[in-house]
């Protein structure tokens, strides 16, 4: 069944009969600073004790972007602020509960599950206001449809199938949101900001300022600043905020090293960020497509059957391919994988039509389990994953999934439907199958995405990307550039770095190991009734040998797959007298023996804690999922040989890192008390445990101001109200709203801080030249509704000439056939064009290509100008939609080539190409007209 954690706009607590009732909410602000590929944001809600007595506790679940440091925590009750400290998880729960006892006023911020997090607050007295503020950080994805950034900020978790583990479940009252919540963002970029869109809300946007309160002056507009807000008031929190940034250079390739302001030993942090560009040979893989067909999937069902459809249309000829879809049971379409031909693509299109959402639950792990087991183990296989990945049980799965790819045959991607997909299992789901994973929204778009994600799962497999460093006196960074060794494409090409060694040990002490005690084995004062002496320490892992902690650790430990498109984001953490790389070095070698590589030159920003905060985040994410250094065997206790010790050891190193970077996660929790609290000597840490020498357990630090390479994706619960389908289509935004007037010359970016914006600023200006509400009329927003397009796909009787661009994309690519052609026109103008073509061959001068045009029978002369027509109207009149045509018109040049030779094709499509200019739409609309 599907349980429903607490989805209400307020906090939780039980009256004296035992009943759930609820704080209600008053305000919600959220303040984010986004800086190039990364952002920081402070979310702050108010709850009021609306009873007449005090409250001894109440609690409240929500939602946090699965990737997101949670870095700093306060909770202010009637007027007094409480600062949170980081405490391993078992030392904050008993200051909490110490502080409880004794009717002191405290708060607790602990994970529940990567994605949702839950706050306890003590001790509320009646009437009083209970403010809770957090602070993230947090990597911001790219979004491959407009080659942007995407910030995602959780505001709503979706009912999930499965137990409910650890978690009490709640009472599934829903109490309206009349309150809606209020967001500012800070955009800085270092070029100029092309565009800044939401497919979710709409936004006002301003260009050339952080501030919404008023116009930059004259001739000061910083091109490389903006900020947004929402463009409603009361904005209901039903479904994911969105924003996609774009600018010139936001897949740049940069690498930056970073000093900690407050840690010694030398403590510095790199950061390696890059979005590939480059293009290597294709492969003939088995690719299985496991579509999630669930009961929580009804509003994703229309997104589900066109990203499948594209992704069957833009199948090359040679591949293998099945279709898995699951729910409570699971079914392939047929038993094994069949060859890409015309009858099995009519079959596959005609199955998915018929998707609906009628499967009952969501069962991810046999699907996934039987798909790996019935694969071609001697063909290269990748899975595409689509859901919206609701579920609890997301362990199971990801073991599995990390098992079978580990060895570089299978590789596994997710793509992500809905407003409140689960980040936590979509994108563990990639990490884990060393693929990527993307997130589209129902009101997103999802040509290109879809185009590149099966580009990515059609390319050769390398399976030793690797990470070097150059230190300072080894390499220039003035003469070192990024090239590609590929000779497939000269102009987009990368490698990547990696050093033999991705962590380096900490040196070896010189101090005598102590000598063992020795204890008789018959000692005649023993006694069998004696008292077991305690332990000498209270420490859980004193059991453990003390830990060498490396003086470099890289994490991602094991470099992931770089795809075209798809951010990739490298950490490592130097200490001690570890050099500072100056140049990064990221190469690889595919199966076929091309190498790729790419030397970028590493830039000192100076002093922060942003990077810090990012590498320990990844750490703790690798601890948990099995992928960190420690799990080489090359530290510590052994996995294999050690398994019990070694669960412990991960913990240990999991707590050390969250103390020492001030980060919460699995182990670690953020703790406020509104006394001083105990000494709890049975802390779960104990710094006498890891070698003399390393960086001493810091306390508790204050949180700067993010440097400018930080994400944050950050939200409280709301109630789980949907949008009628109507209001759903009223809300959506045109994706190229008007650009802001005054735009100014371009300016350098600040590359440091960025203020931080005034809470609760309101934008008084509407329609200043320094911002603009993005707005669409309702025809306008109209065409953006993608239910539409599968039911255009679905009938053979539609006419092209009434669509808008993207679905008359769908219905010209619906005519293709699997070889790459299309079939004789049908229409009037098709048959006066064949005949023009005849006329036209002889008219050329004797060429081996019009003796080869003249030569073809005449139905293969039709079919060859059918696909010349074709791919002139994709070229001509669907620029636009490029994304979701372009592997579509590949399979129709290589079918264009084989079947008349490379020169009489082009000439072909030239010719066609000004037939279509000169008929116009109208005529091209009715080309294959029955």
């Amino acid at each position: 069944m599907y349980f429903n954690t607490n989805t209400i706009c307020g906090i939780g607590h039980r009256n004296d009969r035992g009943d759930l009732q609820w704080l209600p909410r008053i305000a919600l602000t959220a303040e984010a600073v986004i800086c190039q590929n990364s952002s920081r944001l402070t979310l702050k809600q108010t709850f009021v004790n609306s009873e007449k007595k005090a409250l001894d506790e109440a609690v409240y679940t929500f939602p946090l972007y699965e990737g997101a440091a949670v870095v700093a925590f306060t909770c202010t009750i009637q007027d007094q602020v409480i600062v949170g400290k980081i405490k391993d998880k078992c030392t904050a729960r008993q200051v909490y509960e110490s502080a409880k006892a004794k009717g002191n006023r405290a708060a607790l911020l602990a994970e529940r599950r990567p994605d949702i997090w839950t706050t306890e607050v003590c001790t509320i007295p009646a009437g009083a206001k209970v403010e809770v503020e957090i602070t993230l950080v947090a990597e911001l994805k790219h979004d491959s449809q407009v080659d942007g950034i995407r910030f995602v900020l959780p505001t709503n978790i979706a009912p999930r199938y499965g137990e409910l583990p650890d978690m009490e479940a709640m009472d599934a009252t829903i109490l309206s949101d009349s309150k809606g919540f209020e967001l500012t963002i800070a955009v800085t970029m270092t070029s100029a900001i092309t565009s800044m869109q939401s497919p979710s809300h709409p936004i006002v946007v301003g260009m050339g300022t952080h501030s919404p309160s008023s116009a930059p002056p004259k001739g000061q507009n910083d091109v490389c600043k903006g900020f947004v807000t929402l463009s409603q008031k009361d904005t209901a929190l039903d479904k994911d905020f969105v924003l996609i940034v774009s600018s010139a250079d936001v897949g740049q390739p940069q690498a930056i090293v970073e000093t900690h302001p407050t840690l010694g030993n030398n403590q510095r942090a790199v950061l390696l960020s890059l979005v590939p560009k480059f293009q290597i040979p294709r492969i003939s893989p088995e690719i299985v497509f496991i579509a999630d067909r669930s009961g929580s999937m009804d509003t994703q069902i229309p997104q589900l059957r066109n990203a499948l459809t594209v992704f069957l249309k833009s199948l090359p000829v040679g591949v293998k391919f099945n279709i898995c879809s699951f729910g409570s049971s699971h079914s392939f379409l047929w038993p094994k994988s069949m060859p890409y031909d015309q009858a099995n693509l009519d079959v596959a299109l005609k199955h998915v039509r018929t998707f609906e959402a009628d499967l009952g639950g969501t069962e991810m792990f046999p699907p996934m389990e039987d798909a790996l087991k019935k694969r071609y183990k001697d063909l290269p296989t990748e899975i595409i994953f689509l859901t919206d990945g609701e579920i609890y049980e997301t362990e199971p799965l990801l073991d599995l999934v990390q098992r079978e790819c580990a060895g570089g045959d299978v590789r596994v991607f997710s793509l992500g439907i809905g407003d409140s997909v689960s980040h936590a299992l979509v994108e563990g789901l990639a990490r884990a199958g060393r693929g990527y994973a993307q997130i589209v929204g129902i009101d997103d778009k999802l040509d290109v995405k879809v185009v590149r994600m099966l580009k990515a799962a059609l390319w050769d497999h390398v399976k030793d990307y690797k990470l070097s460093f150059s230190a300072a006196d080894c390499a220039s960074p003035a003469t070192t550039t990024a090239t590609t060794k590929s000779e497939h494409d000269a102009d987009e090409a990368f490698e990547m770095v990696e050093h033999e060694e991705s962590s380096t040990p900490a040196p070896k002490s010189d101090e005598t190991p102590p000598q063992p005690t020795v204890i008789s084995l018959y000692d005649e004062s023993a006694s069998a009734d004696a008292e077991i002496e305690p332990p000498a320490s209270k420490d859980r892992f004193a059991h453990l040998a003390p830990l060498e902690v490396p003086t470099r650790i890289q994490t991602p430990h094991r470099v992931p797959p770089l795809y075209p498109f798809s951010r990739t984001n490298v950490y490592v953490l130097l200490s001690g007298g570890e050099p500072t790389p100056r140049v990064i070095t990221v190469s690889g070698t595919t199966n076929s023996g091309i190498k790729l590589e790419l030397q970028v030159p590493v830039k000192d920003v100076g002093t922060g804690t942003t990077v810090h905060h990012l590498a320990a985040k990844k750490l703790l994410q690798e601890l948990e999922e099995g992928g960190s250094y420690l799990h080489s065997g090359e530290f510590g206790v052994d996995p294999q040989t050690e398994p019990g010790k070694f669960v412990d050891v991960v913990e240990r190193e999991g707590v050390r890192v969250g103390l020492t970077f001030g980060v919460a996660g699995k182990w670690t929790s953020f703790v406020a008390v509104e006394l001083e609290e105990p000494e709890f000597e049975a802390s779960v840490y104990d710094t006498a445990y890891y070698s003399s020498g390393r960086q001493p357990m810091a306390s508790p630090m204050p949180m700067p101001m993010a440097s400018p390479a930080v994400v944050t994706f950050c939200s409280l619960r709301s109630a789980p109200m949907r949008m009628s389908k109507a209001s759903a289509r009223i809300a959506r935004l045109p994706q190229n709203p008007p650009q802001t007037a005054g735009f100014g010359a371009m300016g350098s970016p600040e590359s440091a801080q960025v203020e931080l914006l005034a809470s609760g600023s309101k934008v008084e200006s509407q329609g200043s030249e320094s911002e603009v509400e993005s707005q669409g009329s309702e025809s306008e927003v109209e065409l953006l509704a993608s239910a539409s397009e599968v039911e255009l796909l679905a009938s053979d009787k539609e006419e092209l000439t009434e669509d808008p661009p993207e679905s008359k994309a769908y219905q010209l690519m619906r005519w293709q056939a699997f070889d790459g052609s299309f079939p004789s026109g049908s229409g009037e103008w098709a048959n006066e064009l064949i005949k023009a073509f005849e006329q036209w061959i002889p008219q050329q001068q004797q060429s081996l290509e019009t003796a080869t045009l003249a030569a073809l029978p005449r139905d293969v002369l039709e079919k060859l100008v059918a696909s010349a027509v074709a791919t002139a109207i994709f070229e001509v009149e669907l620029k636009d939609s490029q994304g979701v045509w372009e592997m579509v018109v590949e399979k129709t040049d290589d079918w264009g080539v084989q079947t008349a030779g490379e020169a009489a094709w082009n000439a072909v499509k030239t010719w066609a190409s000004q037939q279509v200019v000169t008929a116009g739409e109208l005529k091209t609309a009715n080309f294959w007209a029955k």
